[in-house]
């Protein structure tokens, strides 16, 4: 059976974050024609310790694998902050070249990180260590351990502060990917090259430029 038409842009938020903080992207991507998904993972409001391992395996089979194969949707994967560590780590071995080996033929078409978290990943770091030892300045740390991300103050999150803007950045690196309708427009300044692998685009963190 042939993919449904359009992909789907799976959202995945940021640690501290919730779906509701993507309220003003998400229907400016379904204004465009184009479906969405996004989720509240495990960590967030957890009671317990929750791994970025129990984050990819729940982005895997609760929010990838049934858009690829019942729905039999093509995705465009898009994480935010954190989540490029588990939203990555959940799309291994879902790319065209690899699901077309199987016989399958929807695909995670490519991914887009928002001021994400990019390890190389089996060198045994954790996260602080990923980020040079230390929290990065758009993170409050307090003595209780209890942290908050200063989110509009830093730009880290475009999504809340220029949502439109976003959405166009969004498109425009997925038609790179393929299988989307061509939109009149070019990508802005600040978007970095491919990261590490085919298919891996970064949108830098505004705080930066």
């Amino acid at each position: 059976m042939a993919p449904a038409s359009g992909p789907v842009f799976v959202i995945v938020p940021g640690a501290s974050q919730t779906p509701s903080h993507y309220a003003f992207l998400i229907p400016l991507l379904q204004s465009r024609g184009y479906g969405t998904l996004t989720a509240l993972l495990p960590s967030r409001g957890a009671t317990r310790p929750v791994s970025a391992g129990e984050d990819a395996e729940f982005i895997r089979s609760r929010m990838l694998l049934p858009l690829l194969d019942t729905e039999k949707h093509n995705v465009v994967l898009v994480m935010h902050s954190y989540n490029g560590l588990p939203g990555s780590a959940a799309a291994w071995g879902l790319g065209k070249a690899d699901r077309a080996a199987q016989g399958k033929m929807t695909s995670v078409l490519g991914q887009i990180f928002i001021a994400a978290i990019l390890p190389r990943g089996d060198d045994g770091s954790d996260v602080i260590a990923t980020l040079g030892g230390r929290w990065p300045p758009f993170i409050d740390v307090y003595v209780q351990q209890s942290w908050i991300i200063r989110d509009m103050a830093t730009g880290h999150s475009p999504q809340l502060a220029a949502p439109e803007t976003l959405t166009d950045i969004i498109l425009d690196l997925a038609q790179q990917f393929g299988g989307l309708p061509h939109e009149n427009g070019s990508v802005p300044s600040g978007v970095s090259a491919p990261y590490q692998q085919d298919n891996a685009l970064e949108i830098s963190d505004a705080s930066e430029e």
